[in-house]
């Protein structure tokens, strides 16, 4: 664990695929891919279509360890850039901390009149269906029941979560020939 902060090291920029092959100890790395793959429909896609984005540099997997003060900086200076140049479709927020920091950007734009989310699909937090500037398709922000490196996010949480990105990707397709759109960040 780095003391994380304002002085990020150079030298590992964000980015999507091959980098997060998830290879820590087998647990926490089967709730990654778990999780990766329930967003993404399939485990095939975890090694190319997967960013992990923190807020801060620190890499704490308890929120509670991450100083409030770095969250802002972090989502303002380095997550939001990437999330622009990514144009990812499926946003997961893993802490409750990151979803108060990354909600208000993500709800101003939020879509004016999205599909209904569907009761029968147990989330921990009502998703946000939003368009970044100049997209032409619609993205997601989802919560995570709990932190995939925490062994509280179950596989029913995770289905769950696979759920609503089906219900998403069938409720908002993308526009053909839109290689961005297909990217989800984590």
């Amino acid at each position: 664990v780095q003391p994380g902060g304002d002085n990020r090291p150079e030298g590992s920029p964000m980015r999507v695929g091959h980098h997060h092959h998830f290879n820590w100890q087998k647990a926490r790395s089967d709730r990654w891919r778990r999780l990766s793959a329930a967003l993404l429909g399939g485990d095939h896609y975890v090694n190319h279509l997967t960013a992990v984005l923190n807020l801060d540099w620190g890499h704490q997997s308890k929120a509670e360890k991450v100083r409030e003060g770095f969250l802002q900086p972090g989502f303002d200076n380095y997550v939001w850039p990437a999330i622009m140049q990514i144009r990812p479709r499926i946003v997961c927020a893993l802490t409750n901390p990151v979803w108060q920091t990354i909600e208000p950007t993500i709800r101003r734009l939020a879509v004016a009149s999205p599909p209904s989310f569907p009761s029968s699909i147990l989330v921990s937090r009502q998703p946000i269906l939003f368009q970044l500037p100049n997209a032409s398709f619609t993205s997601i922000l989802l919560k995570a029941h709990n932190h995939p490196s925490q062994p509280f996010l179950s596989r029913k949480h995770i289905q769950m979560l696979g759920e609503a990105c089906t219900w998403f990707l069938t409720a908002c397709p993308s526009q053909v020939g839109s290689a961005s759109a297909s990217h989800p960040t984590l």
